[in-house]
């Protein structure tokens, strides 16, 4: 029996999915049902006799996209906790499908907290992806970031005047801080350390979903990090903060890498309010989603550059 439970597509594009995945030889009575679905994509959990794959549709990623996001997880697949690539990419109706290894266990965001001895495990295989990738050049293409780029901020015309209001001062102090962005320490980067791209079972952590990769400052994922799971959850705990920069390696990271942290947990608070206003309005975390990043960046706000940077030893 094959079965597909919850599907984007349409009666023909399902039977097309599910012949396109029985030729792909991963087993038998072939069950799979949509377990989470975004804006980039859709992603399926599938189901054989005795194993557990993930399926992702890339909705809007060209193909020299994907190949660079493949070509990273191939480039990391000597580490066992990143997800393996179990198919090469394949089109289905001016679309493209990858399936990848289940990993079993809960996302961090589905926990409380992260201990502190989670988070130096983490922080350290944060840096061995940014070591591996050091010189790596992914195959494919993938559109240049920059991290001193404010232009995102174009979606805020639909927003909430008040939001408009909190976005156009952040703009207005970002913009006001001259930082040489072209002298921090550059890697590939996953570009979106967060709560729910990281999987908890037992003792191992595992950080999925590189679609977001690009090349760009290393400080941008110990900044997002910082933010997502510690800022958000318990405030400014510079205990765990400093337990994340040295756990990756003081000395891996140059003065001025750790010099605009400050900014950047600013920064990425500022694209999360832009990011999450912009949701349905009829998505029923919508508003809670809000009022927390707004919470984060009042916590931010309420300590200066100075005093941050120096709680971090600067």
């Amino acid at each position: 029996m094959n079965y597909l439970k919850n599907s984007c597509f349409n009666s023909t594009s399902n039977s097309l999915l599910i012949n396109k995945l029985k030729k792909l030889n991963l087993g038998s009575n072939l069950y799979l049902e949509r377990f989470s679905s975004g804006i980039e994509n859709e992603n399926y959990l599938l189901k054989t006799e005795n194993k557990k794959y993930v399926v992702r549709i890339y909705l809007k990623r060209s193909l020299e996209e994907i190949k660079y996001e493949i070509s990273i997880l191939k480039k990391l697949s000597k580490y066992n906790f990143v997800p393996d690539v179990k198919s090469r990419i394949i089109p289905i109706e001016k679309k493209f499908f990858v399936v990848f290894e289940y990993i079993p266990g809960k996302m961090l965001s589905q926990l409380n907290s992260i201990s502190e001895k989670d988070l130096s495990k983490l922080c350290k295989k944060i840096f061995l992806i940014h070591k591996s990738l050091l010189k790596f050049h992914p195959s494919g293409s993938k559109k240049r970031y920059r991290i001193d780029d404010l232009s995102f901020v174009s979606m805020k015309s639909n927003l909430d005047p008040n939001l408009k209001l909190i976005i156009e001062s952040e703009i207005k102090f970002l913009e006001s801080k001259k930082i040489d962005y072209d002298t921090l320490t550059k890697s590939i980067i996953h570009e979106d350390i967060s709560p729910n791209n990281i999987i908890s079972c037992q003792d191992k952590l595992s950080i999925i979903d590189f679609d977001d990769a690009h090349h760009g400052p290393i400080v941008s994922d110990i900044s997002t990090l910082i933010k997502s799971l510690i800022i958000d959850v318990e405030g400014l705990n510079f205990k765990k903060i400093n337990i994340c920069l040295e756990s990756y390696g003081l000395n891996n990271l140059q003065k001025q890498d750790l010099s605009i942290i400050y900014y950047l947990l600013r920064r990425r608070t500022l694209f999360m309010i832009i990011y999450v206003s912009l949701l349905p309005k009829e998505n029923i975390k919508r508003d809670q989603m809000i009022n927390n990043e707004q919470k984060s960046l009042k916590i931010l706000k309420s300590i200066s550059f100075d005093e941050f940077n120096k709680k971090i030893g600067i």
